[in-house]
């Protein structure tokens, strides 16, 4: 545990096993699960999907039906996603079930892994197929380095491709050319989480509380300095209320740790009763835990929206191209989706369910509130590096 973290060095490899293998020690024991089962189970028979909408184009089942035929030809997907437990086990699992077709899981943190994508596709080799991660690393590397594939023209599924069943606002694609990195999620940040049996909740209205000399040192966040919620959330306060009180609050009251479990773990015995920037899947955790956790709403910082781990993409030039492109159409779907909003208990993008049934209260957006949205591309490619910048100055570090 330290107070700002460090940043992992990019790194290359020649060929695909040793470049996993890389991660895998450099990572230590969330870098890379196999998800499969143990016993070898038999491929499905068919595959139907969701009965299709009046407005369907001709021809899509036929397409459907050759694409996943000639996935399981492949038969393997390597699917770099987020280290949380329940996303690792349900997600390859699901598509196994439904598809018959084994996932490798890579689940090291995305600002280390994107610069060895980059390596290795210099040396000439990919071994991603999918990403499904924040948004940083594809604005600030994998984007720029010609490593994401055009995603929307292999969208086949109707369901998928209805524009109807999805929220118009954000838009549906991110990125410039609107057809290459999907928004899955659209969730409302958790500002501050309280374990009340440390901290009255009602001690903290505003966000100069979080300046009270009796916090010094018990404040927990993600490294502010990296991308993910810790880098958001300081970007976040930097953007409300300037340079002195972001100095203050993390050069002073905060302790950064990049390990989600730590984080909350350490809220959980009340060793950081106050976590900033929290995450939604580890707080509900909690709660599910009968610890006594509270969200509390800051009066003049009421937050923002963020996808988290909810922008999916190709890598250009996948390994196994077909797994990718029915992986991509199969997470957008009605089914897909679920799986992993309810695994992440993030908010999804698709209106045709009901996320109240499973994710936190507090991740859904509320009517009316003015949130700023973090996962737009002017703000991760402008307003969030600028801020970065000013971070690294402000907390002395190089």
């Amino acid at each position: 545990m330290s107070r700002h973290g460090k940043r992992g060095a990019p790194g290359g490899s020649v060929s695909r096993r040793t470049f996993l293998r890389t991660i895998a020690l450099g990572a230590g024991a969330t870098a890379l699960t196999a998800c499969q089962p143990q016993t070898p189970t038999a491929a499905p028979q068919a595959v139907p999907p969701p009965a299709a909408p009046p407005a369907a184009q001709p021809g899509w089942q036929q397409a459907w039906d050759a694409l996943v035929e000639a996935a399981r030809r492949e038969g393997q997907l390597v699917l770099h996603a987020p280290p949380t437990a329940e996303t690792r086990q349900r997600l390859p699992a699901a598509f196994k079930d439904r598809f018959g077709i084994t996932v490798e899981y890579v689940a090291v943190r995305s600002s280390e892994l994107a610069p060895k994508i980059v390596a290795e596709k210099q040396a000439g080799l990919v071994s991603i197929d999918v990403a499904i991660t924040g948004m940083s690393s594809w604005v600030d590397v994998l984007y720029p380095a010609g490593l994401v594939a055009d995603m929307k023209p292999l969208l086949i599924l109707p369901e998928v491709i209805d524009a109807s069943l999805w929220v118009a606002d954000p838009p549906l694609f991110v990125d410039p050319e609107q057809k290459k990195l999907m928004r899955l999620f659209n969730s409302a940040s958790a500002m501050v989480a309280v374990n009340r049996d440390h901290v009255d909740p009602a001690s903290l209205r505003t966000a100069q509380d979080l300046l009270r000399p009796e916090l010094r040192q018990r404040i927990i966040s993600d490294d502010p300095l990296v991308a993910g919620p810790g880098g958001l959330a300081a970007t976040y306060f930097l953007e409300m209320f300037g340079e002195d009180f972001v100095r203050k609050l993390y050069g002073e009251q905060v302790v950064s740790n990049r390990d989600p479990r730590q984080r909350a773990d350490g809220v959980g015995r009340g060793v950081f009763p106050v976590w900033v920037g929290a995450e939604a899947a580890p707080i509900q955790t909690l709660l599910d835990d009968g610890f006594h956790i509270e969200i509390v709403r800051l009066q003049d910082a009421p937050g923002y929206t963020s996808a988290a781990f909810g922008i999916s993409g190709i890598i250009e030039g996948a390994p196994h191209p077909k797994a990718a492109q029915l992986f991509a159409n199969w997470l957008a779907s009605r089914e897909g989706l679920e799986i992993y909003s309810r695994a992440e208990r993030e908010v999804g993008m698709r209106k045709d369910l009901n996320y109240a049934e499973w994710v936190p209260e507090f991740t859904i957006p509320k009517p009316g509130v003015k949130y700023i949205d973090t996962y737009t591309w002017d703000f991760k490619s402008r307003v969030q590096p600028a801020a970065q910048e000013k971070l690294r100055e402000l907390l002395r570090t190089g």
